[in-house]
């Protein structure tokens, strides 16, 4: 996104917040248009894992932010994921995850559709000086498909495309002009992942790597470009995690996540440590506590027969992203999963 500003004459007011507290977030990339990406369908999991401290590459579900899990299903499964997220400043996110996984090859080969929706209303994001508050609106819709194949005995192996993703940013004056409004699709990318079973043949005990990169095209209108501008944006995403049965009963997970987002000079990255276990206390029943990027999670779930329901807290999810427009942060995750 271009970074100059029209020669028009604004209220004294906008000046004053553009050149003290937008502009510095805006420079920085990630921080206002991939706004959006950490709570979108690049890091989205299921809410057992997010739970645990949100580990995408290394914890084998019924459905999986990790392409290679695909390959590791004997029957099919269905989910729906129900999010929202409230920040103390800002807009209140909903987002709705749903997902179908069918085994090509039982235990050998797999195909995983997903389907991803976000939006906001309009929150108010408030300034350190009064009068100088921004609203903001946001959402995201994906569809993505991944395909997994055992490589080896212990090696699982995947990719994922999207082959449509929108993404829509919006910063505006209470009753006054658009500061930015940005709309986005990816030009070309993929996910790789790759799943190695290091434990017991039937322990689901792995080393993860999750890999994402996408080129994409963002076309913004408003003061903070000018008037209009078209960009790309380069953005990647990386996971490296373990999972590992301390006990049949007693799971433990770390994983390393790094996600960025550049363009030319101008970059931006979100990075941090989720570690998490998971306690079956009785049959059918699981509790889960974990850290994401040093903020507290915590997880139940119930299963009978072919179905599951789980529940998950966040604390500050993405809190080194979003604090400084919107404050701390709370969420709650819904989710419900059936097999045959």
């Amino acid at each position: 996104m271009q970074r100059r500003f029209a020669c028009v004459s604004v209220p004294l007011f906008i000046v004053s917040l553009l050149a003290t507290y937008a502009v510095p977030a805006l420079c920085q990339g990630i921080e206002t248009y991939a706004l959006v990406h950490p709570f979108g369908l690049s890091t989205a999991t299921t809410t057992r894992q997010f739970g645990m401290g949100g580990p995408v590459s290394c914890v084998w579900d019924k459905s999986s932010g990790n392409p290679a899990f695909a390959a590791a299903h004997s029957q099919p499964d269905a989910g729906v994921r129900l999010s929202t997220t409230g920040f103390d400043n800002g807009p209140r996110l909903t987002s709705e995850h749903a997902w179908f996984v069918t085994p090509l090859r039982e235990d050998n080969s797999g195909i995983q559709v997903s389907l991803f929706s976000l939006s906001s209303n309009t929150g108010l994001v408030t300034s350190p000086i009064p009068s100088n508050d921004m609203t903001v609106n946001m959402s995201e819709e994906d569809a993505s498909i991944h395909y997994g194949r055992r490589l080896g005995s212990r090696l699982l192996g995947g990719i994922g495309l999207s082959p449509y993703s929108r993404i829509k940013l919006k910063l505006a004056v209470p009753g006054g002009p658009t500061l930015l409004d940005v709309h986005a699709k990816p030009d070309f990318g993929a996910r790789a992942g790759f799943a190695y079973q290091w434990g017991a043949a039937d322990s689901h005990d792995y080393l993860g790597l999750v890999y994402d990169y996408y080129q994409e095209t963002a076309d913004a209108t408003g003061l903070l470009v000018g008037g209009s501008a078209e960009e790309v944006f380069h953005t990647d995403f990386l996971a490296l995690g373990a999972s590992r049965h301390l006990r049949s009963d007693l799971l433990a997970v770390a994983e390393y996540q790094r996600g960025s987002s550049h363009r030319g000079a101008y970059d931006g990255a979100l990075q941090g440590w989720h570690f998490g276990a998971e306690y079956l206390p009785s049959p059918g029943w699981a509790a889960r506590v974990g850290l994401n990027d040093g903020h507290g999670t915590f997880g139940v779930g119930y299963e009978k027969g072919d179905w599951k329901v789980d529940y998950a807290f966040l604390n500050r999810w993405n809190n080194d992203i979003v604090s400084s427009m919107f404050g701390s942060s709370s969420t709650h995750q819904l989710q419900g999963t059936y097999q045959w």
